[in-house]
């Protein structure tokens, strides 16, 4: 390896980190609840690049078990989804001590042609964007 190449490598992954973190930095959060049914309760952020979505988390906690989605944005459109379950019981309906992760899938959603799970996922990003911009009264800023 040349070596110029290490001081250049370094300086390009230093700019990199930088562009990450002055674009966290300019997102305004938002937390709050959602309209949806749960004997849990349900919770959803949105951060904000000045109008635009920019990231979604949402959860909701069941009888049965946790689910978390992540929602990614591109240009203010859901571009992929992180989903995580949680199971709360065992097999015999006792519940674990901690919750036991049941699985970790990402779904890319700005695609044409669109699974069943993918279209759900988009109806469901739909559904939150709708739910945030008519009850933003009721959600509180928070630090990113």
């Amino acid at each position: 390896m040349n070596s110029l190449m290490f001081p250049r490598l370094l300086f390009l992954l230093l700019c990199m980190t930088c562009v990450q973190v002055s674009a966290a930095s300019e997102l305004t959060c938002f937390e709050g609840p959602t309209s949806e049914e749960s004997c849990g309760g349900t919770g959803l952020k949105v951060c904000l690049s000045g109008n635009q979505i920019r990231q979604m988390d949402w959860t909701i906690e069941t009888s049965r078990e946790f689910i978390r989605r992540q929602y990614s944005f591109n240009k203010g459109k859901p571009s992929s989804v992180i989903e995580t379950i949680y199971w709360k019981l065992d097999s015999h309906g006792d519940y674990y001590a901690k919750p036991h992760l049941q699985s970790v899938k990402k779904y890319r959603l700005n695609v044409s042609n669109p699974t069943s799970k993918q279209a759900d996922l988009l109806k469901h990003a739909q559904f939150l964007i709708h739910d945030f911009q008519k009850n933003r009264k009721e959600f509180k800023a928070i630090n990113f």
